[in-house]
């Protein structure tokens, strides 16, 4: 649903609304076109809002802590917090957001997990794919987006995390690169060798040295992790049956998806789901 600025900005908003079992109650998505008067006040914001610059140069202030923010930048307002924004009026800038309200767990609950809780600046990411999915996600006015809109601000989320263990030579290299093309395929069969010899004309190899050495874990280890992250989430947050879980996560069948999980949380994923029904699956 198309809606119009509050603050009478140049901005293009849609407007997406749960149900009583979405993970999120409300957000809005947008694009802000140049404008040397943007400027945006809210005292102790209910929400949150992430954010990625295009073009052009801005201020962003929450609570004492002040940045500028320029062109390839990322930051994120968390809730509860007094927050002053404003485009620069010699280079306004351009930039396109999703700001989440109501039910605000599930972005809480993925900060905390990535490590990244009351981060704010993050600058030079250069990846706003996953903003722009949305965007036309809302846009398109889609019957229950929910699910695709649960994973795609998973998918940011967790990007932004991982661009905290890379040094600024490190963030221009090839590997952040193949592991951002991999995150965006966890839904499909993964073939390392195939994707950096296809793909990339890269070494397989030499790939998972160095991917080890910038995240500590093996490629083959963190694609399993952050399909089982994902099936946690589904497990925890939708009534999909297991074997459709394992099927939109490209396991081989659902019985190898429940022996890998068993394997990394103890539990099946049919213990789990119970386990998340009474509460107790934040310990596992």
């Amino acid at each position: 649903m198309k809606v119009f600025s509050e603050y009478n900005n140049a901005e293009e908003i849609y407007k997406y609304v749960g149900t009583t079992n979405s993970t999120m109650l409300h957000a809005l998505v947008g694009i802000s076109e140049p404008d040397p008067g943007y400027e945006i006040k809210r005292t102790n914001s209910d929400t949150y809002s992430i954010e990625y610059v295009y073009s052009g140069e801005g201020t962003i202030q929450e609570n004492d802590s002040i940045f500028n923010v320029s062109a390839g930048d990322f930051f994120i307002l968390h809730p509860n917090k007094y927050h002053h924004y404003y485009s620069n009026p010699k280079k306004p800038w351009r930039k396109i957001w999703v700001v989440i309200n109501g039910d605000t767990h599930f972005p809480t609950d993925l900060l905390n997990a990535y490590r990244i809780p009351e981060r704010i600046y993050f600058p030079k990411i250069n990846s706003p794919l996953e903003l722009e999915n949305i965007f036309e996600l809302i846009k398109s006015n889609t019957p229950d987006p929910t699910i695709e809109l649960e994973r795609l601000i998973f998918s940011t989320i967790q990007s932004l995390g991982y661009s905290g263990y890379m040094n600024s030579a490190e963030n221009h290299s090839l590997i952040p690169i193949i592991k951002d093309y991999i995150d965006k395929r966890l839904n499909t069969k993964i073939n390392i060798n195939e994707i950096c010899k296809v793909e990339f004309s890269t070494s397989p190899e030499y790939f998972s040295r160095a991917f080890k050495k910038m995240y500590g874990v093996s490629p083959s280890q963190y694609i399993l992790q952050q399909k089982l992250d994902l099936a946690k989430m589904l497990l925890d947050k939708t009534n999909l049956p297991v074997h459709e879980i394992s099927d939109r996560l490209a396991f081989f069948d659902a019985s190898h998806f429940s022996r890998c999980f068993k394997q990394t949380y103890g539990i099946s994923p049919k213990q789990y789901r119970e386990s998340a029904k009474n509460g107790d699956a934040a310990n596992k």
